[in-house]
């Protein structure tokens, strides 16, 4: 199944239940007299944030999302039933736009309640006076909020892998997180979690696919990372070249889309070869005093320590 962090739906609320118009004879009172009751509420529209939602795809297959209208009020003044209230799911920081791109809200952790339900009508009972003893009105419900959102997903995390395909990426964060399982380059975004300190705050580690034209539109997914870390194959022609080419892939991004990536902290981390080729290829990057680390398919060369050290730091946990 494909990524999606990008959706445009139409949100409706229930419109309010009828109140009722009727009147009862009884015992007690058998002149009678108006006993209808108020209609119920309409249901709510609810945006809930659950954290184990990764994408947005599970709203890709409707463009309509419609909460129950609430039941028309009956007789002995017995009030309709409210409608149910529909609540859409949504991963962790997801943005929600008007149908301009004006920002409404964003969804961190708590439920959003995002249209309310139409007010049920009064039914006769309500009307009845001194001067109006059978009362033959009664209100329709408040009628129905209809709204078209655009919702976008940006992940909160704390470092973001940026790189070519073939650089490495996977293969670190896996390491990383201590993930024995196989899982293969992707073509969409994934997210890692790691436990740098036993009892502390998980990091979240965003690992981008492979810098191209078709993927580029996924480096919003790096917009809300505290570091960008820059991941370079040392077998690349030119690997400080490679790094650059990255960084401007970066600044077009940020050009066209009004963002700040190349303003973040970043690192760059260099894999494959072997240790006669990174100290061979690192002195281009220790001169543009650039923080540099080295990984191989066994770890990071420095061990996980010092990476770790400089990412809380940078991340001020």
């Amino acid at each position: 199944m494909s990524f999606v962090d990008h959706v445009q739906v139409t949100l409706v609320s229930g419109r309010g239940g009828k109140g009722a118009v009727h009147f009862q004879k009884t015992r007690r009172s058998p002149r009678g007299g108006p006993d209808g009751g108020n209609g119920g509420k309409g249901g709510d529209i609810i945006l809930s944030v659950q954290p184990a939602l990764k994408d947005l795809s599970h709203l890709v297959r409707k463009r309509l999302y419609k909460a129950e209208d609430g039941h028309p009020g009956a007789g002995r003044k017995k009030k309709g039933a409210k409608g149910k209230s529909l609540v859409l799911s949504v991963p962790k920081g997801t943005i929600c736009y008007d149908s301009k791109a004006r920002l409404l809200k964003e969804l961190k952790t708590k439920d959003w309640c995002f249209l309310k339900g139409g007010k049920g009508g009064k039914g006769n009972a309500f009307f009845k006076r001194a001067s109006l003893q059978a009362p033959q009105i009664a209100q329709s419900g408040k009628p129905s909020v209809k709204k078209e959102v655009i919702l976008q997903l940006k992940w909160v995390s704390d470092i973001c892998l940026v790189g070519f395909r073939g650089s490495g990426k996977t293969s670190f964060a896996l390491d990383l997180s201590q993930q024995e399982s196989k899982i293969y380059p992707s073509s969409y975004p994934r997210l890692f979690s790691i436990k740098p300190i036993p009892f502390s705050a998980p990091i979240l580690v965003v690992d981008l696919p492979g810098l191209s034209s078709s993927t580029r539109r996924f480096l919003k997914q790096a917009e809300r990372a505290k570091v960008i870390t820059f991941v370079v194959s040392l077998m690349d022609k030119d690997p400080f070249c490679s790094y650059q080419n990255l960084r401007k892939e970066l600044l077009s991004y940020d050009q066209k889309q009004g963002s700040y990536l190349t303003q973040k902290p970043f690192f760059v981390l260099l894999t494959g070869g072997d240790t006669s080729l990174y100290k061979e290829k690192e002195k281009l990057f220790h001169k543009s005093k650039i923080s540099l680390f080295y990984f191989v398919k066994k770890g990071l060369v420095s061990g996980y320590k010092p990476f770790m050290d400089e990412v809380l730091k940078k991340i001020e946990i």
